[in-house]
């Protein structure tokens, strides 16, 4: 279920074999941009996993997964973008939660005979 996840490391780690690090070469590619990159295509990279009892990814796997790379000028700007997506969907989510808890507090009103 792991195969695929992506992270970024603030510092040095060390990792087991079912791990793969990749160091991006920030004068062509951005390492947050290349997050979120193989976070979006992380289906299509399970879905080239090899092996019989237990399918995984591997360095020649991922080393040939090709990665659109435009200019670093776009990668910040669409890593803008993907920063204010991040933050319209944390707002919807507080204001869904919100909804959800107002709606219970009137039904227990109602349910209580008070008029709202």
């Amino acid at each position: 279920k792991t195969a695929g996840s992506v992270g970024i490391l603030e510092k040095p780690m060390a990792c087991n074999q079912a791990v793969l690090g990749l160091v991006a070469d920030q004068h062509r590619v951005l390492p947050d941009y290349l997050y979120w990159v193989l976070r979006r295509q992380k289906e299509s990279l399970r879905n080239q996993r090899a092996g019989s009892s237990q399918a995984n990814l591997n360095k020649v796997i991922v080393g040939n997964f090709r990665i659109p790379v435009p200019p670093l000028n776009a990668q910040y700007e669409l890593l803008a973008e993907v920063s204010q997506l991040e933050g319209l969907a944390r707002l919807a989510g507080a204001a869904q939660v919100a909804a959800g808890v107002l709606g219970t507090s009137l039904r227990e009103r109602l349910l209580m005979g008070h008029h709202v």
